[in-house]
């Protein structure tokens, strides 16, 4: 069954900065969705909180232009 892809608007969307339990204890990134669930994360660890925001906001910047790519098989709507 193939599922559409909707808009989302930015209050479906969140992103969560915490620490992580590692004994380093560094800054971590995950973008939820409105139900709560983990979408992406951010796949490592910042020492700095400030570098875990400027990857957030390259994020948030950048995704309006980049494109979506399929596989072999793959029809977009």
């Amino acid at each position: 069954m193939a599922h559409r892809i909707r808009a989302v608007t930015k209050s479906h969307l969140w992103f969560f900065v915490y620490r992580d339990e590692s004994r380093k204890r560094e800054y971590r990134w995950a973008l939820l969705a409105g139900n709560n669930y983990e979408i992406a994360d951010s796949g490592e660890g910042y020492e700095h909180v400030a570098d875990c925001l400027h990857a957030i906001n390259l994020i948030v910047t950048k995704t309006h232009s980049i494109p979506i790519k399929t596989g072999p098989g793959v029809i977009l709507p």
